[in-house]
């Protein structure tokens, strides 16, 4: 079930997942952090490290996300609730843009 949880998102990330917005790669912006927290959570229990903390303008944003998958994260002690969805938004951009894309 999804429920609304507030965020602190760096304007970085944000800037991001509005380009891939717009390139069609997700209708909005809570299905591109489901998507994020989901993969961060495969790669965790695959052995991966979260990436470091990120820096700058942080944004308040409220995203609907699947309980069961927030819990998990949490439930890893290495986040706190408020920077799940930046550190998954993260991974995610990793993924796609193949390494650090800073």
């Amino acid at each position: 079930m999804a429920k609304p949880v507030g965020f602190s998102v760096s304007s970085d990330n944000i800037e991001w997942c509005t380009r891939e917005i717009a390139e069609g790669r997700y209708e909005t912006f809570s299905e591109l952090v489901e998507f994020a927290m989901r993969l961060l959570l495969l790669e965790i229990r695959n052995g991966a490290q979260p990436v470091p903390k990120r820096h700058g303008k942080r944004v308040r944003k409220t995203v609907r996300v699947n309980e069961w998958v927030l819990d998990r994260l949490l439930e890893t002690d290495m986040f706190d609730r408020s920077d799940i969805a930046d550190f998954a938004i993260w991974t995610l951009r990793m993924e796609w843009d193949g390494d650090d894309p800073e």
